[in-house]
């Protein structure tokens, strides 16, 4: 085709006011610097002409800038596209073009007995004809300009409002667009992939730029949006990796999902007042992001909003703030001095999992819920302490946070979903208000108000011997999970139910002693002894029990001996005596500090309960039937347990 229109023009020597006429050419071919910095100019007097009136000197390559008016249609487009770098398939043409400017050109659709396209190209997985559109003359088309890979600088038709989807897409080497300031619509993706592009000017009469607007613009360092945007669109920004400063219209009211997705060069963000929210991803995978202030308007942070934002310091929240949501902030590994609102009520499922650095919590006053494994692994985390009004800690929600050392109730009484705290293994104690109605300790150790249910065993508790309370009935899901300090456990008289996997990963257990004659049974699906090396562990069991525990499912794997019972009469147990005669059992020498003295049939039946005068103790046993007995003082610093054989 380029031969036979060179041949064209030298016979007929066309003469186009501006256009260089070919004899002219031909005498001063030889001076090729002085060629390729002439601009030429043509002017196409009827649609569909361009090909027949461009001079010699743009067909052999010579010629640096291009001014063309008149009438263009798709067939005139195609050559258009030709002289900035793309062929009609969207193929790469290098030129020596570097400026076309258009602004004296308008855009008409092709008559229908000549109806042609300026591209054939791709559309998700389908050949498509691109022709310039009916009814729609200020539109630039859509992927007019997409792969020109020579043009550096773009002066668009006056009469243009509106730039259609893809009009620059992968415009490599542009480096400039004039657009007429009347513009009001930009589509998506319509400078995407220009990567020289490193500044721009939008018009101030937009009102709408399409997502993926500014995509993989590589070299733009700052982008001024004007005024009358009120809605920023999906990944605008998306591996813009020089791109640090961005200023936003002051009528902005909404972000789309993901709207700075992947904006790697930004560093320091701050969200304009009017935000009410922060839209799925919208701030997601900005990998060099490390300070974000949010807006005192903004009232939720939905899913994924920071995700993988891995360099991520610092972000100041304000007041307003009511949720944040799934996957807020995973994989925020360097987060940290997190002070959230007052105002903030729910924090959701995995909100901040994978923080590993995260120090310095503060939970606001209005908290009620956090979410299932919300602070899962935040190991920076030293302590915890929970608001009043706290409703719901969700399973998991502080598990394997390695540096958390102490958790403090206070007075809230939050329902505690299997174990929030499990794989703590820094953590020493928990920590409750005396007025606290649910909760209570004993040696830093997360029990019910009446000590009728285990909540959570501290895992980083040196101890390593544990003594349940003498009213223990329960044991909550995982309360001892993986609690590989302890090695010797005594069961509460009482004991009667087991928690879902409660003693899972207990491997350094030596020594269980239980306190009932009848198997307490696990009916769950899970091992509740999972991990413990039975062949190392010794089960001490009531007189007479031992075949019972041994056809036992949950017991049978230990090695399982008798405990050895003191006979009748007088004995001594660390300064205080019991004594036994029958119909009456008293206990002297009593410590001060001894608040209740409790009898319980090894059957786990409470037997009687009374409080020590004088430091003695007496109880009618004449009703009681032959038999072992446990009786426990109950002190400030702990229980002292003895049994004994009732005849």
């Amino acid at each position: 085709m380029k031969k036979e229109i060179i041949h064209i023009l030298c016979a007929g020597l066309l003469t186009v006011g501006g256009m260089i006429p070919a004899t002219a050419y031909a005498q001063g071919a030889e001076n090729t610097e002085e060629t390729a910095a002439r601009t030429v100019t043509v002017h196409v007097d009827k649609p569909g002409n361009l090909e027949n009136l461009v001079p010699i000197s743009v067909w052999e390559d010579q010629v640096d800038t291009m001014k063309i008016s008149g009438e263009l249609n798709s067939y005139d487009l195609r050559w258009v596209r030709r002289f900035c770098g793309s062929d009609e398939y969207g193929a790469f043409y290098p030129t020596q073009l570097k400026k076309m400017d258009l602004s004296e050109a308008t855009i008409v659709p092709d008559e229908e007995a000549t109806k042609t396209y300026y591209i054939l190209t791709d559309d998700q997985g389908t050949d498509r004809e691109y022709s310039v559109e009916k009814d729609k003359p200020t539109l630039l088309p859509d992927k007019l300009f997409f792969n020109c890979c020579s043009i550096e600088s773009l002066v668009l038709p006056k009469n243009i409002r509106e730039i259609g989807i893809g009009a620059f897409f992968k415009c490599f080497a542009l480096k400039e667009i004039v657009m007429p300031d009347e513009i009001t619509h930009i589509y998506s993706t319509a400078f995407g992939v220009c990567d020289a592009l490193e500044t721009i000017k939008l018009p101030s009469h937009l009102v709408h730029l399409g997502g993926y607007a500014f995509t993989h613009c590589s070299h733009l360092r700052e982008l001024t949006f004007p005024d009358n945007l009120t809605q920023l669109h999906m990944r605008m920004f998306d591996q813009a990796a020089m791109l640090t400063t961005i200023h936003f219209p002051k009528n902005l009211k909404e972000l789309d999902k993901e709207t700075f997705y992947g904006a790697t060069g930004l560093v320091e963000l701050e969200i304009p007042e009017g935000i009410t929210s922060l839209p799925k991803g919208c701030i997601g995978s900005c990998s060099n992001l490390k300070k974000v202030v949010l807006p005192a308007s903004l009232k939720e942070i939905n899913e994924s909003a920071f995700q993988d934002d891995h360099l991520l310091e610092t972000v100041v929240f304000k007041e307003g703030l009511q949720k944040i949501d799934i996957y807020a902030f995973k994989n925020c590994e360097n987060l940290h001095d997190v002070a959230l609102p007052n105002s903030l009520t729910d924090i959701a499922n995995e909100a901040f999992i994978d923080c590993k650095n995260m120090s310095n919590l503060t939970l606001g006053t209005g908290l009620k819920t956090i979410g299932e494994k919300a602070f899962f692994h935040n190991h920076g985390i030293k302590s915890l302490t929970f608001p009043d009004g706290m409703k719901t800690i969700d399973y998991a929600a502080f598990a394997e946070c390695m540096g958390l050392e102490k958790v403090d109730f206070g007075r809230g009484i939050p329902e505690l979903v299997q174990n929030p705290f499990l794989g703590c293994f820094g953590l020493k104690e928990f920590v409750v208000s005396e007025e606290n109605e649910k909760f209570a300790t004993a040696d830093g150790v997360l029990y019910a108000r009446d000590f009728t249910q285990v909540y959570s065993y501290p895992n980083g508790k040196e101890s390593k011997t544990f003594v349940m309370n003498d009213q223990t009935r329960s044991l909550d899901d995982f309360s001892f999970w993986y609690c590989k300090n302890l090695e010797e456990i005594t069961f509460s008289p009482a004991f009667d139910e087991f928690g879902a996997r409660a003693f899972c990963g207990c491997e350094n257990l030596k020594k269980l002693t239980v306190r009932k004659a009848t198997p307490v049974e696990n009916y769950g699906m899970d091992d509740v002894f999972e991990g413990v090396k039975f062949a190392n562990c010794t089960l001490v069991v009531p007189v007479g029990s031992k075949e019972a525990y041994q056809a036992s499912p949950t017991w049978n794997r230990f090695q399982i001996e008798e405990e050895v019972v003191d006979g009748l009469g007088v004995a001594h147990h660390d300064g205080w005596i019991l004594k036994d005669n029958g119909s009456t059992v008293r206990v002297e020498n009593i410590a001060g500090d001894c608040a209740t003295v409790t009898v319980h049939h090894v059957s786990g039946q409470l037997m009687a309960r009374t409080v020590p005068v004088g430091g003695n103790a007496m109880f009618d046993a004449s009703a009681w039937t032959r038999g072992v007995y446990i009786i426990t003082l109950q002190g400030a610093d702990g229980t002292r347990t003895r049994r004994f054989v009732h005849q």
